[in-house]
């Protein structure tokens, strides 16, 4: 009985954070769209992490906003 019950809180709670990291992850697409349609480079850049890395094809890797 108590492995039931553990279970289904590790189930509620499991749930719980998934449904909060996707609201994050909407919540950043969504400004990253409004910020590029709107030409704002400083929108997008204060969207990525300090010690952020991209690969951009055919190119040099990026680091960080400058």
């Amino acid at each position: 009985m108590k492995f039931e019950f553990f279970s289904f809180l590790f189930v509620i709670f499991l749930v719980a954070g998934a449904s909060a990291a996707e609201q994050g992850m909407n919540a950043t697409g969504t400004a990253f769209v409004k910020a590029f349609q709107a030409n704002d480079l400083d929108g997008i850049v204060a969207l990525y992490a300090d010690d952020a890395v991209m690969y951009p094809p055919d190119a040099m890797e990026a680091k960080g906003k400058e």
